[in-house]
């Protein structure tokens, strides 16, 4: 019997560690990655550089002004129904010879996007 009770409570704990891992861990300014895998900074005479983490969409707006197109997909949170915390749904900004700016909510209560992240690319021609 104490083995199950062992068992259950090693399980728990796994389940338990995984809700607890931090999403802010990810630097939106420093390197990014693309789809290929390359790694890709952003230069600091490029206005994204001065698009940070956890600013507001209008901050983001008076920076770069209106993106040329936006998008919007769930991540693989959306679907753990125990799960009830943030980012479960990102926004993503186009601008054309730029790149893309990413955000999040914090929190499932949260009406907020933040920002959570910067790719820069140069051949971004602005569309979804």
């Amino acid at each position: 019997m104490s083995f199950v009770r062992c068992g259950i409570l090693t399980l728990l704990m796994g389940v338990l560690g995984a809700c607890a891992s931090d999403n802010k861990s990810k630097s939106p300014s420093g390197p990014d990655t693309r789809a290929d895998g390359s790694f890709v900074s952003v230069p600091q005479d490029s206005p994204l550089a001065k698009v940070h983490a956890d600013m507001g969409d209008a901050q983001v707006r008076d920076i770069l002004g209106p993106p040329k197109d936006t998008g919007s997909h769930t991540t693989g949170k959306q679907f753990n129904p125990f799960y009830y915390g943030g980012d479960t749904v990102r926004l993503v900004y186009y601008y054309p010879k730029l790149g893309r700016v990413i955000f999040s909510r914090d929190n499932a209560f949260s009406s907020e996007m933040r920002v959570i992240g910067v790719e820069y690319d140069p051949t971004e021609d602005g569309y979804k």
